[in-house]
Protein backbone atom coordinates (compact mmCIF):
# COMPACT_ATOMS: atom_id res chain seq x y z
CA UNK A 1 0.00 0.00 0.00
CA UNK A 2 0.84 3.24 -0.31
CA UNK A 3 0.66 6.81 1.16
CA UNK A 4 0.14 10.13 -1.09
CA UNK A 5 0.20 12.76 1.34
CA UNK A 6 2.46 15.49 1.18
CA UNK A 7 5.58 14.72 3.11
CA UNK A 8 5.44 10.99 2.41
CA UNK A 9 8.68 9.98 1.39
CA UNK A 10 10.27 11.50 4.66
CA UNK A 11 7.51 10.51 6.86
CA UNK A 12 8.10 6.88 5.56
CA UNK A 13 12.08 7.14 5.68
CA UNK A 14 11.50 8.40 9.51
CA UNK A 15 9.24 5.88 10.08
CA UNK A 16 11.47 3.32 8.74
CA UNK A 17 14.13 4.48 11.32
CA UNK A 18 12.44 4.57 14.36
CA UNK A 19 11.22 0.91 13.34
CA UNK A 20 14.86 -0.23 12.42
CA UNK A 21 15.90 1.27 16.14
CA UNK A 22 13.34 -0.19 18.31
CA UNK A 23 14.72 -3.78 16.08
CA UNK A 24 18.20 -2.92 17.11
CA UNK A 25 17.53 -2.54 20.42
CA UNK A 26 15.41 -5.53 21.16
CA UNK A 27 18.03 -7.45 19.66
CA UNK A 28 20.18 -5.84 21.87
CA UNK A 29 18.55 -7.03 24.77
CA UNK A 30 18.41 -10.48 23.68
CA UNK A 31 21.61 -10.54 22.80
CA UNK A 32 21.84 -10.91 19.85
CA UNK A 33 23.92 -7.31 18.93
CA UNK A 34 27.11 -6.62 20.25
CA UNK A 35 28.58 -3.47 22.08
CA UNK A 36 26.37 -0.49 23.26
CA UNK A 37 25.62 1.90 20.38
CA UNK A 38 23.72 1.85 17.42
CA UNK A 39 24.68 3.93 14.06
CA UNK A 40 21.98 3.87 11.03
CA UNK A 41 22.56 5.52 7.47
CA UNK A 42 19.49 5.61 5.18
CA UNK A 43 19.63 6.97 1.83
CA UNK A 44 17.64 10.20 1.69
CA UNK A 45 16.86 12.92 -0.55
CA UNK A 46 17.45 12.50 -4.97
CA UNK A 47 21.41 12.99 -4.57
CA UNK A 48 23.95 10.64 -4.58
CA UNK A 49 25.00 9.93 -1.30
CA UNK A 50 22.57 11.98 0.50
CA UNK A 51 21.90 10.13 4.14
CA UNK A 52 20.17 10.20 7.00
CA UNK A 53 22.10 9.32 10.00
CA UNK A 54 21.56 8.35 13.79
CA UNK A 55 23.58 7.35 16.11
CA UNK A 56 22.63 6.16 19.61
CA UNK A 57 23.43 4.77 22.86
CA UNK A 58 20.93 2.35 24.02
CA UNK A 59 20.34 1.35 27.88
CA UNK A 60 21.21 -1.83 29.73
CA UNK A 61 17.53 -2.88 30.69
CA UNK A 62 14.29 -1.48 28.86
CA UNK A 63 12.46 0.47 30.83
CA UNK A 64 8.97 2.65 30.71
CA UNK A 65 11.07 5.30 29.32
CA UNK A 66 14.07 3.87 26.74
CA UNK A 67 15.09 4.95 24.03
CA UNK A 68 13.81 2.18 22.14
CA UNK A 69 10.42 2.72 23.15
CA UNK A 70 10.02 6.34 22.94
CA UNK A 71 11.24 6.07 19.51
CA UNK A 72 8.46 3.81 18.87
CA UNK A 73 5.47 5.46 20.50
CA UNK A 74 6.63 8.68 18.90
CA UNK A 75 6.06 6.31 15.46
CA UNK A 76 2.59 5.01 16.03
CA UNK A 77 2.00 8.62 17.11
CA UNK A 78 2.60 9.93 13.86
CA UNK A 79 0.91 7.03 12.27
CA UNK A 80 -2.30 8.12 13.66
CA UNK A 81 -1.71 11.71 13.28
CA UNK A 82 -1.05 10.76 9.60
CA UNK A 83 -4.51 8.96 9.48
CA UNK A 84 -6.45 11.66 10.87
CA UNK A 85 -5.32 14.10 7.75
CA UNK A 86 -6.58 11.33 5.47
CA UNK A 87 -9.63 12.64 3.60
CA UNK A 88 -10.11 10.68 0.55
CA UNK A 89 -9.13 7.09 0.02
CA UNK A 90 -8.88 5.23 -3.07
CA UNK A 91 -9.09 1.44 -4.10
CA UNK A 92 -9.89 -0.60 -7.08
CA UNK A 93 -11.90 -3.24 -6.89
CA UNK A 94 -11.13 -4.62 -10.20
CA UNK A 95 -7.64 -3.92 -10.00
CA UNK A 96 -6.83 -5.67 -13.47
CA UNK A 97 -8.82 -2.68 -15.19
CA UNK A 98 -6.81 -0.90 -17.88
CA UNK A 99 -6.49 0.87 -21.14
CA UNK A 100 -5.77 -0.77 -24.33
CA UNK A 101 -3.51 1.60 -25.93
CA UNK A 102 -1.67 2.11 -22.67
CA UNK A 103 -1.09 -1.88 -21.39
CA UNK A 104 -2.04 -3.76 -24.56
CA UNK A 105 -4.82 -5.53 -23.36
CA UNK A 106 -8.25 -4.05 -21.30
CA UNK A 107 -7.56 -6.03 -18.70
CA UNK A 108 -4.22 -7.39 -16.74
CA UNK A 109 -4.82 -10.06 -14.77
CA UNK A 110 -2.94 -10.64 -11.29
CA UNK A 111 -1.76 -7.35 -12.17
CA UNK A 112 -2.42 -3.10 -10.97
CA UNK A 113 -3.77 -1.66 -14.03
CA UNK A 114 -4.08 1.59 -16.06
CA UNK A 115 -6.67 2.42 -12.69
CA UNK A 116 -4.11 2.88 -10.64
CA UNK A 117 -2.70 5.70 -12.78
CA UNK A 118 -5.77 7.11 -12.47
CA UNK A 119 -6.16 6.97 -8.69
CA UNK A 120 -2.08 8.11 -8.43
CA UNK A 121 -3.19 11.61 -10.84
CA UNK A 122 -6.27 11.96 -8.70
CA UNK A 123 -4.21 11.70 -5.57
CA UNK A 124 -1.15 14.08 -6.66
CA UNK A 125 -3.99 16.86 -7.63
CA UNK A 126 -6.03 16.40 -4.32
CA UNK A 127 -2.45 16.82 -2.28
CA UNK A 128 -2.08 20.47 -4.33
CA UNK A 129 -5.00 21.76 -2.26
CA UNK A 130 -3.56 20.34 1.09
CA UNK A 131 -6.40 17.19 0.83
CA UNK A 132 -4.97 13.90 2.92
CA UNK A 133 -4.97 11.21 0.32
CA UNK A 134 -4.54 7.31 0.69
CA UNK A 135 -4.64 5.04 -2.08
CA UNK A 136 -4.60 1.25 -1.58
CA UNK A 137 -2.84 -1.38 -3.62
CA UNK A 138 -4.44 -4.41 -2.91
CA UNK A 139 -5.22 -6.89 -5.58
CA UNK A 140 -9.10 -7.38 -5.48
CA UNK A 141 -9.69 -9.26 -8.54
CA UNK A 142 -7.04 -12.32 -8.04
CA UNK A 143 -7.63 -15.66 -8.86
CA UNK A 144 -11.02 -15.10 -8.79
CA UNK A 145 -12.97 -12.46 -10.22
CA UNK A 146 -16.20 -13.07 -9.51
CA UNK A 147 -14.52 -12.29 -5.63
CA UNK A 148 -14.23 -9.40 -6.41
CA UNK A 149 -16.30 -7.43 -4.76
CA UNK A 150 -16.30 -9.51 -1.66
CA UNK A 151 -12.55 -8.88 -1.15
CA UNK A 152 -12.75 -5.81 -1.86
CA UNK A 153 -15.65 -4.99 0.99
CA UNK A 154 -13.14 -6.26 3.32
CA UNK A 155 -10.50 -2.96 2.14
CA UNK A 156 -13.41 -0.65 2.26
CA UNK A 157 -14.45 -1.75 6.18
CA UNK A 158 -10.32 -1.77 6.70
CA UNK A 159 -10.31 2.06 5.32
CA UNK A 160 -13.08 3.02 7.10
CA UNK A 161 -11.86 1.89 10.62
CA UNK A 162 -8.26 3.13 9.70
CA UNK A 163 -9.13 6.98 8.36
CA UNK A 164 -11.44 8.19 10.98
CA UNK A 165 -12.47 11.46 9.03
CA UNK A 166 -12.86 10.33 5.63
CA UNK A 167 -15.23 12.43 3.52
CA UNK A 168 -14.75 10.38 0.60
CA UNK A 169 -14.04 6.77 -0.09
CA UNK A 170 -13.62 5.68 -4.41
CA UNK A 171 -13.33 2.45 -5.89
CA UNK A 172 -11.91 3.42 -9.26
CA UNK A 173 -12.73 1.70 -12.41
CA UNK A 174 -13.13 1.96 -16.24
CA UNK A 175 -15.68 1.49 -18.41
CA UNK A 176 -15.66 -0.48 -21.43
CA UNK A 177 -18.33 -0.80 -24.66
CA UNK A 178 -17.80 2.91 -25.19
CA UNK A 179 -17.01 3.92 -28.85
CA UNK A 180 -13.83 6.13 -29.12
CA UNK A 181 -15.70 9.09 -30.15
CA UNK A 182 -18.03 8.65 -27.20
CA UNK A 183 -14.92 7.91 -24.46
CA UNK A 184 -13.45 11.72 -24.08
CA UNK A 185 -14.33 15.39 -24.51
CA UNK A 186 -11.55 18.25 -24.61
CA UNK A 187 -11.52 20.72 -21.45
CA UNK A 188 -8.95 23.60 -22.27
CA UNK A 189 -7.49 22.66 -25.18
CA UNK A 190 -6.74 19.19 -24.31
CA UNK A 191 -8.08 15.82 -24.13
CA UNK A 192 -9.69 14.19 -21.32
CA UNK A 193 -11.37 10.87 -20.77
CA UNK A 194 -14.95 11.14 -19.78
CA UNK A 195 -16.62 10.40 -16.08
CA UNK A 196 -19.40 8.09 -15.02
CA UNK A 197 -20.15 7.79 -11.85
CA UNK A 198 -22.09 4.47 -10.77
CA UNK A 199 -24.67 4.42 -7.98
CA UNK A 200 -25.38 1.45 -6.15
CA UNK A 201 -28.81 0.99 -5.45
CA UNK A 202 -31.30 -1.63 -3.13
CA UNK A 203 -32.94 -3.52 -5.98
CA UNK A 204 -30.83 -7.04 -5.62
CA UNK A 205 -29.05 -6.13 -2.06
CA UNK A 206 -30.34 -4.93 1.37
CA UNK A 207 -29.19 -0.67 1.04
CA UNK A 208 -31.71 1.24 2.40
CA UNK A 209 -29.27 4.67 2.44
CA UNK A 210 -28.69 3.99 -0.87
CA UNK A 211 -30.28 7.52 -1.89
CA UNK A 212 -27.99 9.29 0.52
CA UNK A 213 -24.90 7.63 -2.24
CA UNK A 214 -27.00 9.06 -5.08
CA UNK A 215 -27.33 12.91 -3.65
CA UNK A 216 -23.60 12.89 -3.04
CA UNK A 217 -22.89 11.65 -6.68
CA UNK A 218 -25.16 14.38 -8.22
CA UNK A 219 -23.41 17.28 -6.15
CA UNK A 220 -20.26 16.04 -7.39
CA UNK A 221 -21.88 15.55 -10.91
CA UNK A 222 -23.35 19.18 -10.57
CA UNK A 223 -19.91 20.62 -9.78
CA UNK A 224 -18.20 19.26 -12.36
CA UNK A 225 -20.93 20.31 -14.56
CA UNK A 226 -19.90 24.15 -13.77
CA UNK A 227 -16.51 23.46 -13.70
CA UNK A 228 -15.38 21.03 -16.43
CA UNK A 229 -18.78 21.09 -19.07
CA UNK A 230 -18.54 17.72 -21.04
CA UNK A 231 -16.09 15.79 -18.74
CA UNK A 232 -19.45 13.84 -16.85
CA UNK A 233 -20.66 10.90 -18.82
CA UNK A 234 -23.68 10.59 -16.71
CA UNK A 235 -24.69 9.09 -13.65
CA UNK A 236 -25.70 5.67 -13.78
CA UNK A 237 -28.41 4.30 -10.97
CA UNK A 238 -27.66 0.28 -11.31
CA UNK A 239 -28.90 -2.71 -9.36
CA UNK A 240 -25.76 -3.62 -8.03
CA UNK A 241 -24.87 -2.59 -4.06
CA UNK A 242 -20.87 -2.12 -5.14
CA UNK A 243 -20.39 -2.06 -1.51
CA UNK A 244 -21.43 1.24 -1.01
CA UNK A 245 -23.75 0.56 1.87
CA UNK A 246 -20.77 1.17 4.50
CA UNK A 247 -20.33 4.35 3.80
CA UNK A 248 -22.99 7.06 2.14
CA UNK A 249 -19.83 9.00 0.64
CA UNK A 250 -18.79 5.76 -1.58
CA UNK A 251 -18.49 6.76 -5.33
CA UNK A 252 -17.59 4.61 -7.76
CA UNK A 253 -15.83 6.21 -10.74
CA UNK A 254 -15.54 4.83 -13.75
CA UNK A 255 -12.64 6.93 -15.23
CA UNK A 256 -12.63 6.66 -18.75
CA UNK A 257 -12.80 3.77 -20.49
CA UNK A 258 -10.52 0.85 -22.34
CA UNK A 259 -10.86 3.71 -25.36
CA UNK A 260 -8.53 6.43 -23.57
CA UNK A 261 -5.04 7.27 -24.01
CA UNK A 262 -3.50 7.63 -20.25
CA UNK A 263 -2.92 11.11 -21.12
CA UNK A 264 -6.36 11.25 -21.20
CA UNK A 265 -6.93 9.54 -18.11
CA UNK A 266 -4.55 11.26 -16.09
CA UNK A 267 -5.84 14.38 -17.53
CA UNK A 268 -9.79 13.73 -16.18
CA UNK A 269 -8.28 12.39 -12.83
CA UNK A 270 -6.53 15.84 -12.28
CA UNK A 271 -9.96 17.31 -13.14
CA UNK A 272 -11.80 14.90 -10.98
CA UNK A 273 -9.41 16.50 -8.12
CA UNK A 274 -9.99 20.13 -9.12
CA UNK A 275 -14.04 19.05 -8.28
CA UNK A 276 -13.88 16.85 -5.15
CA UNK A 277 -11.65 19.78 -3.92
CA UNK A 278 -14.58 22.06 -4.29
CA UNK A 279 -17.06 19.90 -3.02
CA UNK A 280 -15.31 19.40 0.44
CA UNK A 281 -14.47 22.88 0.39
CA UNK A 282 -17.92 23.55 0.62
CA UNK A 283 -18.85 21.00 3.36
CA UNK A 284 -16.06 22.01 5.56
CA UNK A 285 -17.72 25.86 4.96
CA UNK A 286 -20.89 24.49 5.84
CA UNK A 287 -19.54 22.39 8.97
Amino acid sequence: MRHTRGGAVSRGLAGLLFMLLAAALLLHQAGWLPGNSLHISLPFGGGAGDTAEYKSEWPDKFTPDSEGLLFWNRYQDELAAAAEEVRVAVYSTHSSETYTAFSGAPKVYGEHGGVYAASSALAERLLAYGVGVYVDETIHDWPDWNKSYANSLETAERLLAEYPNLSVLIDMHRDAGVSRESSYTVINGRSAAKIMLVVGSDKRYEHPNWQQNEAFMERIAAKMEDMYPGLLRRVSVQTGRYNQHVFDHAILVEMGTTENTIDEVEYAAQLLGDVLAAVLAEENQAD
